[in-house]
């Protein structure tokens, strides 16, 4: 029920369930503190002065891996960052302000060093984020 409407009351998801409201703001409290369950809104970063969007795969140095990704996770511009199999150890979702952004943060010294080899695919219309098709209101 929340994936459909983030913004549901309690009154709402204890009919739904057939709990009490008591109950099931307990269960929900239980889902968020377990790490479960996390409310977020779902925006387009160009809406927030971010029109550049790239996605990235790393493949770096034997043993540099979580170097790198620890560098990635102080990047503010990340949007989402995680260790992958295969080729590349990092998947990289990253939301600039411009394209000379997005090109010195391809140039940054603190992660590339321990890069090998960094394939970059720039988004040019994101249909689903979330979970939740774009074209939806």
């Amino acid at each position: 029920m929340l994936a459909a409407d983030g913004r549901a009351t309690i009154e709402e998801l204890a009919r739904a369930t057939a709990l009490s409201p008591a109950s099931a703001r307990r269960r929900l409290a239980h889902l968020q503190a377990s790490g479960r369950l996390f409310d977020r809104a779902v925006v387009e970063p160009a809406a927030l002065g971010f029109p550049v969007e790239a996605t990235m795969r790393i493949r770096t140095l034997p043993g540099r891996t979580e170097s790198v990704a620890m560098q990635l996770t102080r990047v503010p511009e990340v949007r989402y960052l995680a260790f992958t199999t295969g080729r590349y150890q990092l998947f990289v979702n990253i939301a600039c302000t411009g394209h000379d952004t997005l090109a010195d943060f391809l140039m940054r010294s603190d992660w590339t060093e321990d890069a090998v080899e960094v394939d970059t695919s720039m988004v040019l219309q994101a249909l689903k984020r979330s979970g939740v098709r774009m074209d939806e209101e």
